[in-house]
C-alpha cells in the first residue's frame, strides 16, 4: 500500500519533476530508453512553461545520455538547445557547459565518420572546446569541477583526432587528473588516467601505459570505466605481443558494452576483435 501511494504521488507530479525525481533510480537500472523518452517529454514541457533553467538541465541530461549510448547526432541536437538556453540564462557556467558538451558530441560524430568528413567535424569540436577554455579562464576561473571536465574533453579531442597534438592531450589530461583528484571525483580521475594511458600508447610509451593499467587494476571501478580499462589493456597487450590475452580482454570489454547499450564502444571493440585470426575468436 505504501508503495502504491508513492507511485500515485509520483504520477501527480508535473512531468518535469517526475523526470528529475526518477532520474537517479533509472540510471542505476540502466533504463536509458526510459530516460530519453521521459526526458524529451519533460524538456518540451519545460519549454512550454518558459522555464529556461529547468529546460537546460534536462537538455544537459539528454545530451549526456545520448552520448553515452553513442547516438551523437541526437546528443548534438540537445547541445544546440543548451547553447540557445544558456544564451537566454546568460550565466557563463551554463555557456561553458554547453560548449564543451557539444564539442564532445562533434568528437563522437567525427570518430564514426568517413575519413574525408572527419577533419571538419574535429575542427567543429575544437572551435567549441577553445571557446570553453577561453570563457573558463575569463569568467569561471574558480569553477574547478567545470575546469576539470573541460580539460578532460580537450585532452580527449586531441587524442581522438588523428591530426591532434598528443603533447597537448597529455597536458590537458594531467590537469584534469590533478583537479579530479583534488575534488575526490574518483571515477573521473580514473577515466582521465585511462585516457592518458591511451595517449602514452599512441606516443609509443607502452611501459607508461602499462603502469597506469597496473595501478587501476586494483582500484574499485565503475562498470563503464572498467570496460574502458579492459580495452586499453587489450591494446597494450597487443603491443606487448600477447595476442590471446589481448583478445580475452577485448571480449570482456565487448560483453560489458552489450550490457550497457554502449553502441559506439561496441563498434570499436568489434573492429579490434575482427583484426584477430578467425580461429582466435
Amino acid at each position: 500500500m505504501a508503495q502504491d501511494n508513492n507511485i500515485q504521488a509520483q504520477l501527480s507530479l508535473p512531468l518535469t519533476k517526475q523526470y528529475l525525481s526518477q532520474l537517479e533510480a533509472l540510471k542505476e537500472d540502466n533504463q536509458w530508453a526510459q530516460i530519453t523518452t521521459l526526458g524529451e517529454k519533460a524538456y518540451d514541457e519545460s519549454i512550454k512553461q518558459g522555464d529556461a533553467g529547468q529546460a537546460f538541465l534536462i537538455a544537459d541530461q539528454l545530451l549526456s545520455t545520448y552520448y553515452r549510448l553513442g547516438e551523437f547526432k541526437k546528443a548534438l541536437f540537445y547541445g544546440d538547445k543548451m547553447e540557445l538556453l544558456a544564451g537566454k540564462i546568460d550565466t557563463p557556467i551554463f555557456v561553458v557547459n554547453a560548449f564543451y558538451k557539444s564539442s564532445a558530441a562533434f568528437r563522437g560524430m567525427a570518430n564514426e565518420a568517413p575519413i574525408k568528413e572527419q577533419k571538419e567535424l574535429f575542427n567543429q569540436a575544437r572551435k567549441l572546446i577553445q571557446k570553453s577554455l577561453l570563457l573558463l579562464n575569463e569568467k569561471c576561473e574558480k569553477e574547478k569541477a567545470l575546469a576539470a571536465r573541460v580539460y578532460f574533453n580537450a585532452g580527449a579531442l586531441e587524442e581522438d583526432d588523428p591530426l591532434g597534438d598528443l603533447g597537448l592531450a597529455e597536458d590537458f589530461l594531467k590537469k584534469a587528473e590533478r583537479l579530479f583528484l583534488s575534488l575526490a571525483e574518483n571515477d573521473f580521475h580514473q577515466r582521465s588516467s585511462i585516457r592518458l594511458g591511451k595517449v602514452y600508447l599512441l606516443q609509443g610509451k607502452v611501459p607508461l601505459a602499462r603502469a597506469i593499467i597496473n595501478g587501476l587494476s586494483i582500484a574499485n571501478l565503475e562498470k563503464r570505466t572498467n570496460m574502458q580499462l579492459l580495452y586499453l589493456e587489450a591494446q597494450v597487450l597487443w603491443e606487448e605481443g600477447k595476442q590471446q590475452e589481448a583478445l580475452n580482454k577485448a571480449l570482456k570489454a565487448k560483453e560489458i558494452a552489450l550490457s550497457l547499450g554502449a553502441r559506439a564502444d561496441l563498434m570499436r571493440f568489434e573492429q579490434f576483435i575482427a583484426a584477430f585470426p578467425k580461429g582466435d575468436n
